[in-house]
């Protein structure tokens, strides 16, 4: 895997993350162009137990995670997290340790598993994907005649002759569907479920040829963040 470098978002965010974490490390690599790989590893002591002035006794964790950022600096998945727990140790330090005087040893160490810190909250409900749709639908300026115009180059890409205006935007209806046959046709050949097919017709309808072709460009990047 090929080292790389990060842009000022991705350092921004591995400086937040590291600033929790000061006994870390880190190394960078590149999958795909702007997307870095960030593999991190830090340790952390807790339940730590004063004996005296210079001895204590503490648990070690040591973490690991490997997390993808995109350029804007936002992780692309869950991190894939993992971590260590050693067991108690006596450390003994040269300067004077702050805090109370433990009693006693204790026999029993209670240690709260640490969880994964890249987290990514998934937004899989169609009332949300639709909302994302909206604001597309929302950017759209192109006149009818781009719509169709777009319609043209891929009905020649893949049927090989020229339609009508009217034939393009002829519309297939079956029951909440309503699309045009060729949109339908692609849809089919990408596999869609009823969900992205339901989504599809009321991005049409919302929008029109143009809305619900950037959302067949969407569709692949839609799945992605639902799992």
């Amino acid at each position: 895997m090929k080292k790389a470098y990060l842009n000022k978002a991705q350092k921004k965010w591995i400086c937040e993350f590291l600033s929790t974490r000061p006994n870390s490390r880190h190394q960078v690599y590149t999958i795909d162009n702007g997307t870095r790989t960030v593999n991190i590893e830090w340790y952390e002591k807790t339940n730590i137990i004063i004996l005296d002035a210079h001895t204590y006794i503490a648990t070690n964790i040591d973490h690991k995670l490997i997390v993808t950022l995109r350029m804007s600096g936002r992780p692309s998945k869950d991190g894939e997290y993992s971590f260590n727990i050693s067991p108690p140790q006596k450390y003994q330090v040269s300067y004077n340790l702050n805090g109370q005087f433990a009693l006693d040893i204790p026999t029993n160490y209670t240690v709260k598993f640490p969880k994964n810190p890249v987290i990514i909250r998934q937004n899989n409900s169609i009332n949300n994907i639709k909302k994302t749709v909206k604001r597309i639908v929302r950017q759209q300026t192109l006149t009818l005649d781009k719509y169709t115009q777009r319609l043209q180059d891929i009905n020649l890409s893949t049927k090989g002759n020229i339609k009508s205006k009217e034939e393009l935007l002829e519309i297939s209806t079956t029951s909440d569907i309503k699309l045009p046959k060729i949109i339908i046709t692609m849809l089919i050949n990408k596999n869609v479920s009823e969900n992205e097919l339901i989504i599809a017709s009321q991005v049409y309808i919302s929008g029109g040829v143009e809305s619900v072709l950037d959302y067949l460009e969407m569709i692949e990047l839609l799945r992605k963040q639902k799992h």
